[in-house]
């Protein structure tokens, strides 16, 4: 102990002494701390893509309360205690463990519409739960529209509102808009009749903007039948008595289905979103999907014209 002291009282002189050597590691302390809390307790994101919109704009910068389910290892994902399970009508940010060429290693943002014990059902971009069909009511809001990927999104798109609710009981979850594309529209995402029974720790989630988000109903027909690939491997996790047996499962489903995903393990599931703290509007920009900093590079080189910050959605409640 009487040496660790010395070397500690030597360590602060030298510090007190060398004021380059005494600022550059305070700057690193800094930074570790910041980065500790990003990974455990408050991270940020931002929105790339349209998958969420209206809910989330292209340009929305997000807090995520990665304390929300878990308390994290600083620096991992390893996951030290489980406070709570993500719920129905949640917006999440999480990792696809499957090996896709396009999300491979990012960090999505998606609604909770599947949980477990759930038998969903998608049919035309519309949701069933075990039997029970949320209400999809078309609406209009051309002041809305029109700021969606600079109103080019309403051309092939349709605003509607969805009310998300709890199958057992039938009460209200969460009440919220979705875009659905008009007919003749050739997006992204069709979905016809698809089912899925959802197993333990398992979630399935899905893009507001229905005809134009890669989610998990990704999941593709296999042996040219009628079936969703994510069936089987549901039954697998179904049967699985141990860690190892569900690592099985997901090991088999990688093999056999390549570049798609489907259902998300809890344990990909980083934190919920809870505030859009800044939210740009990209201009001429806003369609090409860059990291925010290359944006800002842009704007200021002129080759992005139209920017502005919607101040409106500065410091929203995301839902």
């Amino acid at each position: 102990m009487k040496r660790f002291y010395e070397r500690y009282f030597a360590f602060r002189e030298a510090v007190h002494h060398n004021r380059l050597f005494g600022s550059v590691f305070s700057l690193a302390g800094l930074v570790a701390f910041v980065f500790a809390i990003k990974t455990s307790v408050l991270d940020a994101n931002n929105i790339p893509s349209p998958s969420m919109e209206p809910t989330l704009m292209i340009g929305d910068f997000l807090f995520v309360n990665k304390m929300r389910y878990t308390i994290d290892l600083p620096y991992t994902n390893i996951h030290l205690i489980r406070i709570s399970e993500p719920q129905r009508g949640d917006i999440v940010t999480f990792t696809p463990p499957q090996d896709s060429s396009q999300v491979m290693g990012k960090t999505l943002v998606k609604r909770v519409v599947g949980v477990p014990g759930d038998i969903v059902e998608v049919n035309h971009h519309e949701v069933t739960i075990s039997g029970k069909k949320y209400t999809v009511t078309k609406t209009e809001n051309a002041e809305l529209q029109k700021t969606l990927q600079n109103g080019r999104t309403a051309e092939t798109e349709q605003l509607y509102f969805e009310k998300v609710i709890d199958p057992k009981s039938g009460r209200l979850v969460v009440e919220h808009h979705i875009m659905k594309p008009k007919l003749g529209s050739n997006l992204m995402m069709a979905t016809p009749m698809r089912k899925w029974v959802i197993p333990e720790k398992m979630y399935l989630m899905m893009g507001d903007n229905r005809g134009h988000s890669l989610d998990c109903r990704a999941c593709e027909m296999v042996d040219g039948k009628n079936r969703p690939a994510c069936e089987e491997f549901n039954k697998c996790m179904q049967n699985a008595g141990d860690k190892a047996a569900e690592a099985e499962c997901l090991k088999i489903y990688n093999e056999n289905n390549g570049k798609e995903w489907g259902l998300i393990h809890r344990d990909n599931i980083h934190g919920k979103v809870y505030l859009s703290y800044l939210s740009v509007n990209w201009g001429n920009g806003s369609g090409q999907e860059l990291n925010p900093i290359v944006n800002l590079w842009h704007t200021i080189t002129g080759r992005f014209s139209g920017v502005y910050v919607r101040w409106e959605r500065l410091f929203r409640r995301i839902y």
